[in-house]
């Protein structure tokens, strides 16, 4: 049989090819340049075809290689044009041994990659630091794998120096990214709406030839101060969990980064009993941004925290295993957790550190939290001796620590919330509260037993 080019795969990001040999009947042609992607590509193909009892190309062999842009399939009736990024991609070696890729973790690896390549390449130039982060970059659990739904956007967070030149610029080289509202306001207007907000302006449902994009800047200071002060509990919320780095051209943010690690854990332990598990620390952390964020009443899953922290639950451990030691935290004991992954049991132990052990824990809580925590006059006295505290106690620092946290967030997601109307304009953002709608949605099913 003749072989033929099909099917040429736009998102394909440098650096990430592969090479794979598939073997279609009775004769066998080489498929130059696969990536995960193709892999469920080419699966989802065989799916198919196997429910109408055609010969199908299958995956023998896949090696990491340089290879050209293109994939080639030897059947005309297998022409692949779309493809969902949920679900299990297997991948069955030489040897028989047997590898399976998550949906999400496919998209990490390709179009994500491809996304930020193409961001960096029509963006103006000035970015310092730069994230991909969300449900479009990194799995979550007991998503609903629906073939027929779009995959979720791609969220970045952009760093500058100048956002009003910066805005000034792309609107000039990018205008369709912006609505007619923020065209018509002008880069210094958008930048000074975004100040009385969470210090960040996003473009959203940008269109890219792999997908839909998000992304939001924020000038490098703001952006560094947030993760420090937890001024806004924004960016820095966000930051909290698991993030694809794409650059870090500013130091100070990069070590702001750090900080804002070492504060999170600092301030999940405030809510935690005396023991607890890697699960319930990661739980805390991962629900300080949600706390008191109006879109966990309507727009969003409920059980989104659940989903973040069981679906990236290794990842969560890699970025945070490291901050125990300096956060004064012992491990007990290392056991398997209910999704399968050994997990360590921890106890918040300041004899570890030789100065001020009982003030430790209060001033690793970024500034703008302690502020609204110490307005309580128990709170010093709560504090004392709180490794050793009771469950009473705990659950009154608990409160505060929780109030203090709401009365930071909801001013600030109510406000970003409202910006958003200027940003994406009325269509974008009826699409995206739909989009927030099916979320709330998938939440209330999972509910059911």
């Amino acid at each position: 049989m003749r072989t033929e080019a099909y099917s040429c795969f736009r998102c394909i990001p440098h650096g990430w090819w592969q090479n794979a040999t598939v073997h279609g009947g009775t004769h066998s042609n080489k498929i130059r340049t696969v990536t995960s992607t193709h892999i469920r590509a080419l699966l989802l193909i065989r799916s198919h075809s196997l429910a109408h009892s055609r010969k199908v190309p299958t995956i023998s062999t896949i090696e990491r290689n340089a290879c050209p842009e293109r994939i080639h399939i030897a059947h005309k009736e297998f022409i692949f044009r779309s493809f969902s990024t949920s679900g299990t991609v297997q991948q069955r070696h030489e040897d028989g041994r047997e590898q399976n890729y998550n949906g999400s973790e496919v998209t990490a690896i390709s179009i994500v990659d491809n996304a930020a390549s193409t961001l960096r390449r029509i963006l103006p130039n000035g970015i310092s630091f730069m994230v991909a982060y969300g449900s479009g970059v990194l799995k979550q659990a007991n998503i609903p794998m629906n073939v027929h739904r779009s995959p979720p956007m791609i969220d970045f967070l952009l760093a500058t120096e100048d956002p009003i030149k910066w805005h000034e610029t792309n609107m000039k080289k990018n205008p369709s990214h912006y609505s007619g509202i923020a065209r018509a306001l002008g880069s210094r207007r958008i930048v000074q709406l975004s100040q009385a907000a969470a210090g960040i302006y996003f473009n959203t449902h940008v269109d890219l030839e792999c997908g839909k994009v998000k992304y939001g800047v924020a000038s490098t200071h703001d952006f560094k101060t947030d993760l420090r002060e937890w001024n806004r509990l924004y960016i820095a919320g966000r930051l909290h969990k698991p993030v694809k780095l794409i650059v870090s051209d500013a130091p100070e943010i990069v070590r702001a980064y750090d900080d804002n690690l070492r504060a999170a854990i600092s301030t999940a332990i405030l809510m935690l009993p005396q023991t607890f598990t890697e699960t319930e620390l990661f739980m805390a952390i991962a629900s300080i941004s949600y706390t008191g964020d109006p879109r966990m009443i309507v727009g969003e899953n409920r059980h989104k925290v659940d989903n973040i922290v069981k679906g990236q639950f290794s990842a969560f451990q890699s970025l945070y295993r490291s901050q125990y030691e300096r956060c004064c935290l012992e491990v007990l004991v290392t056991e398997e957790n209910s999704f399968g992954i050994p997990e360590q049991q921890l106890r918040y132990n300041p004899a570890l550190i030789r100065h001020d052990p009982q003030e430790h824990l209060i001033r690793c809580v970024p500034q703008q939290l302690r502020s609204h925590m110490l307005s309580s006059p128990d709170t010093n006295l709560l504090l004392a001796d709180f490794a050793d505290a009771s469950d009473v106690t705990r659950s009154r620092v608990r409160n505060i620590v929780q109030l203090a946290i709401k009365d930071v967030v909801s001013t600030v997601s109510a406000r970003q919330t409202m910006l958003g109307i200027v940003s994406a304009g009325f269509s974008k953002t009826l699409r995206y509260a739909a989009a927030k709608g099916g979320k709330w949605l998938d939440g209330l099913r999972q509910d059911q037993p």
